[in-house]
């Protein structure tokens, strides 16, 4: 058997954006009950949408608003399959590279689940304000300045 890599970029054709989709509902809907109206929030046209891919298979995605100069990542799932080799921190490692490379981008921000805050923070956020609830799920916005991303990447 062949050793794969998987690939990072951004979902260019309708096909990709359906399979991040996919991921998504998998993730979000199925797994964790969020409520369909909710993940499928209407802001998804605007956004940037990453995807992690091995042999053609979609395994994870993420998505990106840019909110003046705020980069806001949402969205970040990873199929439960695929969990565990390090997907989710290369989708996200792959962010923080794009929007390093961009100039109108001062800070990356996000709303963490709880439980991924250290995940978060290994990768230099910041926890900043109260804990919330978004879906019925325990959440805490995070920030990492894209000074420090540029400094460090």
């Amino acid at each position: 058997m062949t050793p794969t890599r998987v690939a990072y970029r951004y979902a260019e054709t309708d096909q990709e954006h359906k399979a991040c989709f996919f991921v998504r509902r998998r993730v979000f809907i199925d797994g964790q009950n969020v409520p369909e109206d909710l993940e499928i929030d209407g802001l998804d046209d605007a956004a940037l949408h990453v995807l992690a891919e091995e042999n053609g298979n979609i395994l994870g995605t993420a998505r990106i608003r840019i909110l003046e100069d705020i980069a806001k990542i949402e969205r970040v799932a990873v199929l439960e399959e695929a969990r565990g080799k390090g997907i989710g921190r290369g989708i996200m490692i792959f962010i923080i590279e794009k929007m390093a490379e961009r100039r109108d981008i001062a800070r990356l921000k996000l709303g963490s689940q709880c439980h991924a805050i250290p995940f978060y923070e290994s990768l230099g956020f910041a926890a900043v304000g109260e804990v919330y609830m978004d879906a019925g799920i325990a959440h805490r916005d995070m920030v990492r300045d894209n000074q420090q991303i540029k400094q460090t990447g």
